[in-house]
């Protein structure tokens, strides 16, 4: 059974390794924090009906902190499963984007301009001929090369 919805999942497929490990512990803290809050209110609910107050008043807090506990906790699933399935998940998401393709390779619409020989992190494009740089490196195909993201060997764009 999936938790995750797929256009959801898509677009966790495209957050880095690193960082959906933080968004997924923030999340999830979220939603246990929701939980602890939901028992708060069923407590402060009899408590208040044992004395004679009507509990109607917490019927919004509860609904709103209960829907906030799901999102959290759907995220938290999808982050923390993003984080599990390791780097082959981000390069499964980058195959589709633009002409660059799963590596990256340069030339196209879509390309970086510059690939990474090492397969791992983002290639930030430098200067290329005629002083063309960054996305416009890109999309002319002219990028001199780049530097990769993770210290390995930039080859140079087309």
């Amino acid at each position: 059974m999936k938790i995750v919805p797929t256009r959801m999942e898509e677009q966790i497929n495209r957050v880095d390794r690193t960082t959906s490990l933080g968004i997924g512990i923030a999340t999830g803290i979220t939603a246990l924090w929701c939980g602890y809050r939901l028992i708060w209110l069923l407590y402060a609910a009899v408590t208040f009906s044992s004395v004679g107050w009507s509990p109607i008043s917490l019927v919004f807090p509860f609904v709103l902190w209960g829907m906030i506990g799901v999102v959290a906790a759907i995220g938290a699933v999808g982050l923390l499963t993003r984080y599990a399935k390791g780097p082959e998940a981000r390069g499964q998401a980058r195959g589709a984007t633009g002409a660059g393709g799963a590596t990256g390779t340069a030339g196209g619409p879509g390309g970086t301009g510059a690939d990474c020989r090492c397969g791992v992190g983002p290639v930030l494009p430098t200067a290329g001929p005629g002083g063309a740089t960054g996305a416009r490196a890109a999309e002319s195909g002219r990028g001199a090369g780049g530097v990769c993201g993770d210290g390995g060997a930039p080859v140079a764009g087309g």
